[in-house]
């Protein structure tokens, strides 16, 4: 029995000297053990591009917009629909199909351009007065229309303000990095002050 107990110690380890020496597939284990975590980082890093370019695109439509308004601001008193219909034009050919540019001024006038077409919604009449606007992004309140060029109590001077936005849909694969809203958007707005 001593003898049978020896040759099969004998055995193992000879059976354990050779595995340990054989390097065959260790390689391929290797990789199938990385090889996953590398395919997440470089996903990660095409979502996080995708999403970065779509905020890049949308940033310069809004920029697009507002250098518009600044170069026609003598018009938005006198054709405020016009000038709100070619500002939004203006940012909105500069992206995709499915984006929404909405410009609003003094808080009536909102002209909003999708797919090619305009919805105008709000009145013109505010748009020939000037504001003191309190508030910031998407809660402005504009008060009692003042002078044009009055010092206002907040700071800076009465004017009309206009607000460029536009959004577009952005589908992630992992999340959004806190760069998109909940509603699946990328999303920037810019307010301008029209004297």
């Amino acid at each position: 029995m001593n003898c049978f107990l020896s040759l099969l110690g004998g055995r193992m380890m000879h059976l354990l000297v050779r595995i340990q020496s054989c390097k065959k597939g260790t390689s391929a284990v290797e990789f199938a053990l990385i090889a996953p975590v590398f395919i997440v980082i470089i996903a990660g890093m095409v979502d996080v591009g995708g999403l970065l370019l779509s905020r890049s695109d949308v940033s310069a439509a809004v920029t697009a917009g507002s250098n518009f308004l600044l170069v026609n601001a003598d018009r938005v008193a006198t054709a405020p629909e016009e000038v709100a219909r070619q500002t939004a034009m203006v940012a909105g050919n500069r992206l995709l199909a499915s984006v929404v540019v909405r410009v609003t001024i003094n808080g009536g006038l909102t002209v909003e351009y999708s797919n090619g077409k305009f919805l105008t919604s709000g009145s013109t009449s505010s748009a020939t007065h000037c504001f003191c606007p309190q508030g910031e992004g998407d809660s402005i309140s504009f008060g009692s229309a003042v002078e044009c060029g009055k010092p206002c109590g907040t700071g800076g001077y009465a004017g009309r303000y206009v607000q460029v936005a536009a959004s577009h849909g952005y589908n992630p694969l992992f999340g959004g990095f806190g760069m998109m809203s909940q509603n699946g958007t990328v999303s920037v707005s810019s307010t301008v002050n029209v004297p």
